[in-house]
């Protein structure tokens, strides 16, 4: 989730799946900063959904964008542990903490 630019999306799919771990990236100590456009869904180790649209109308309906959905559960369960590692290592932080 991006927190800067976008935190009324980030707020509302909170609302809307209250359970979902939901992460950002970590601010950098030198002040710089990156976006994470890429986005990314499992659920339950089961299905997974990469895509370089944003999660927005404008989205759905102006823009050309692209992304794969995978049925596979070990795609998922890849998909998951390397963000939980990036988590771990401090790259992703928790987005309900800012």
């Amino acid at each position: 989730m991006d927190t800067r630019e976008r935190s009324d999306h980030a707020t509302m799919v909170r609302a809307v799946l209250p359970k979902a771990r939901m992460w950002t990236l970590s601010e950098p100590e030198d002040g710089s900063w990156a976006i994470q456009h890429s986005k990314l869904i499992t659920v339950d180790d089961s299905v997974s959904f990469v895509t370089s649209a944003n999660f927005s109308s404008a989205a759905a309906h102006r823009s050309l964008e692209c992304g794969v959905h995978s049925s596979d559960p070990n795609v998922a369960r890849a998909l998951r542990t390397h963000l939980e590692l990036l988590r771990q290592n401090g790259i992703l932080v928790d987005y309900d903490a800012h």
